[in-house]
């Protein structure tokens, strides 16, 4: 079992998964945890209560633990691998035991920073100083993410059986069959495909090296809502890189309450105020199985040195849910900022999580203030240069497809990213996109599962580029 210094979760429990769905083993610190409350915060717009109650359902948690404290629901959903979707599984280590939990396990490369590197690519290396730009920008402020998929969607997945790509092939084979054969949006999965009210979320992680330790060493990145990191131009924010001052993660008392109200322009937070893990210590014994467990892409971000000292805080969540209204799902992003959201009943670090809800495609006919318009994450999507600030959740997840011909993640996101794009521009290049394809129900997980090769040479960049930056940790993990 690891020590209280080993793995720090929200300074309130650690967490071990253990046989069976949602069987928990917890450890707990002291610490004032939240209590399931509704939050009851006016809110003049139906979408935005109910963006607001089902992430409070999600991050408060349905089960009690010992001492009454709660804990987020996702710690007991499947990551991509347990829910059948195979490239996720390559990416896994063999380690046969965890102490570590299924969300820190699973962070990986975004899906949105390999595209990115991906397109940059270009022929004839004509873009060779933006691939290296973008590399290296995520090496200095590395974001990382976590898929998770609750018991429905994890049934429905399981149900493709997405080991192989004969389902979906299977599937492409009949919508081409078809009299006339399918176009357009029309190449989807079968119709009930995944079961009402299936919930996926992606987490997003910041990963600090050695947060606190020293002043010279890496501090964290925090979005500023009141002092936007906004780009010249006005329609994205600066790389996560770029936003200065960092942020010191204050870890002296991991016990110590997070204040009831921050000064978003501080450069230190106490580290209550996050929902966190601590991998290693340099007196840390299982720092070595810790980081053995990470999968391929966290192994090659935190390094594989054993005395390893770092902090992997959450700085937002992607929730998609399928509702009987909603057969497009209903998209909300969650970020972390140092102003309060006022939701009554919550406490840190949930009641730092504020909020964008959309389930419909940004309408460019209509101006990027209208309500539900325009859906993003400031860590992830909110940094696309040109028009990052103008992202919409549904724009991009609209071209998740698979096609045995190709990947199409890098044009996929590339698309999502337009602004402005009018309803006829999309159709048009729907037409085109799918042809050949079928539409995967919306989520680029079942996509990436199938393209093996997909976006692979972005992902060799960045993990030569890491190893690059851990020298010691390479040649210790060699002997």
């Amino acid at each position: 079992m690891p020590s209280q210094k080993s793995i720090l979760l929200l300074s309130s429990f650690a967490a071990l998964l253990v046989v069976g769905f949602c069987a928990f083993l917890f450890i707990h610190l002291e610490h004032k945890a939240p209590s399931p409350i509704e939050s009851n915060q006016p809110a003049p717009d139906p979408e935005d209560a109910d963006g607001w109650k089902a992430f409070g359902d999600l991050v408060h948690g349905t089960q009690k633990f010992k001492n009454q404290k709660p804990a987020p629901a996702w710690i007991c959903w499947s990551n991509k691998c347990n829910a059948g979707i195979q490239s996720d599984c390559l990416l896994e280590s063999n380690a046969k035991t965890h102490i570590l939990p299924s969300d820190l396990r699973a962070m990986a490369y975004p899906t949105q920073a390999l595209a990115r590197i991906e397109a940059a690519l270009g022929p004839g290396g004509k873009l060779l100083s933006q691939r290296n730009r973008l590399v290296t920008e995520f090496v200095q402020a590395p974001q990382m993410a976590s898929v998770l998929f609750d018991p429905l969607a994890t049934g429905s997945l399981l149900k493709l059986n997405l080991k192989t790509p004969a389902s979906l092939t299977t599937r492409i084979s009949q919508l081409d069959g078809m009299t006339p054969p399918a176009t357009g949006t029309d190449r989807t999965l079968m119709e009930g495909t995944f079961a009402p009210d299936s919930t996926a979320i992606k987490l997003i992680w910041e990963v600090v090296p050695d947060a606190g330790s020293a002043p010279s060493l890496q501090k964290a990145r925090i979005f500023n809502s009141t002092n936007k990191p906004i780009s010249p131009g006005g329609m994205s924010l600066n790389p996560v890189a770029e936003w200065n001052p960092p942020v010191k993660l204050d870890t002296s008392d991991p016990q110590r309450d997070c204040p009831d109200k921050l000064d978003p322009n501080a450069t230190s937070f106490p580290i209550s105020c996050f929902f966190y893990y601590h991998i290693g210590g340099y007196d840390d014994p299982l720092a070595e199985q810790e980081i053995d467990e990470l999968n391929n892409d966290g192994k090659n971000v935190i390094g594989d040195l054993p005395n390893t000292n770092s902090y992997v805080i959450l700085v937002g969540v992607h929730m998609m849910r399928l509702t009987a209204n909603h057969p497009n799902w209903v998209w909300s992003t969650y970020y972390w900022t140092a102003e309060n959201n006022q939701q009554q009943g919550w406490y840190a670090p949930w009641t730092h999580f504020h909020m964008m809800t959309t389930s419909a495609i940004r309408n460019d006919t209509l101006s990027l203030d209208t309500p539900h318009n325009v859906a993003y994450s400031p860590y992830l999507e909110g940094t696309a240069q040109p028009n990052g600030l103008t992202a919409n959740c549904l724009n991009c997840h609209t071209f998740a497809a698979y096609s045995p011909s190709g990947s199409k993640q890098g044009a996929g996101v590339a698309y999502g990213e337009q602004y402005k794009f009018f309803p006829s521009d999309i159709q048009a290049a729907e037409q085109d996109y799918f042809r050949g394809s079928v539409q995967t129900a919306f989520i680029w997980s079942i996509a990436d599962s199938q393209d093996q090769s997909a976006m692979s040479t972005a992902r060799t960049l960045l993990n030569l580029k890491f190893q690059s930056e851990h020298p010691a940790a390479r040649r210790a993990a060699k002997h």
